[in-house]
């Protein structure tokens, strides 16, 4: 489902909000990061939960090594490089024991190939979270309760003012005449996640929404569970909702934001090269 939705042509959140941060960063191929693995792993987890499959057996599998998932690790298995040729070595020929988690990790990979490793301190990170999602509310109703009626990893694809469009939605959930969009994040704490919603996620927001209301009756603007990393936050998930106060301002600017875009593309995906003034307000 997901190699078919990344196939399909179409204007998808990611860019446009990497355009949104500068017409020179949608230009950028995006570099793979292990901190999206967290989301990854814990998307399949619940859906396991809920739908009683193995999706997160079949991406991932659950390594002995310590630590945390290094980005290189990542790339490395994206690219389907070859892994024997990963290990560096002193000149005498021996392996370099400075690279020996490195090493380990290639020698669990290989074992298990086209596979992510999880390890164990991810393994013990992505089980809390996934822990506290289980035991969230939503309006009052136990989340556990309506995981097994959701749909998950749902792909749209729509045409809006001539502009093709796609979204992929983590979980979908539908009561007799309402339609439940929520996108489930991990993020290093709760004040990052409102960071990273001012910087990017409001676009995913308007975004998502805009595509559900195409297919569905009675959207709701999409919500986001976010599910925190952080051990002074208690790995803690919760709910987050735009104000609705603010959310046709916030359509507006998505809308703008689409249009400027698809004037970008037309005129053949220019470098600019520089940055714009920015207005700063500073505290003393």
């Amino acid at each position: 489902m997901t190699t078919e939705y990344r196939k399909r042509p179409g204007l998808n959140y990611s860019l446009l909000a990497q355009f949104y941060r500068s017409q020179d960063h949608a230009l950028l191929e995006p570099e793979p990061k292990s901190y999206f693995e967290y989301g990854h792993a814990l998307e399949l987890a619940l859906q396991d939960v809920a739908q009683d499959t193995r999706l997160y057996h079949e991406r991932f599998f659950n390594s002995d090594c310590p630590g945390s998932l290094p980005d290189k690790i990542v790339a490395w298995i994206k690219s389907g490089d070859d892994l024997t040729e990963k290990y560096t070595y002193n000149k005498n020929g021996d392996l370099n024991k400075k690279y020996s988690r490195i090493h380990g990790l290639l020698d669990e990979c290989q074992k298990h190939p086209g596979k992510m490793p999880m390890c164990r301190d991810d393994q013990d990170l992505v089980g809390r979270m996934l822990n506290s999602v289980l035991k969230m509310e939503i309006e009052g109703v136990p989340f556990k309760e309506v995981l097994p009626d959701c749909m998950f990893q749902v792909p749209l694809y729509w045409e809006m003012q001539g502009i093709e469009k796609k979204a992929l939605v983590d979980i979908i959930y539908q009561t007799a005449d309402q339609t439940y969009l929520w996108d489930l994040k991990t993020a290093a704490t709760v004040g990052h996640f409102r960071k990273m919603l001012r910087q990017r996620y409001w676009i995913q927001h308007c975004h998502y929404t805009e595509g559900a209301r195409k297919f569905f009756k009675g959207v709701r603007s999409m919500s986001f569970i976010v599910a925190s990393k952080s051990e002074d936050e208690l790995f803690q998930a919760g709910e987050h909702e735009i104000d609705p106060t603010n959310k046709n301002e916030l359509y507006d600017k998505y809308l703008s934001l689409v249009i400027r875009y698809n004037h970008w593309v037309e005129d053949g995906k220019p470098s600019k090269g520089w940055r714009d003034k920015e207005i700063l307000i500073v505290y003393t």
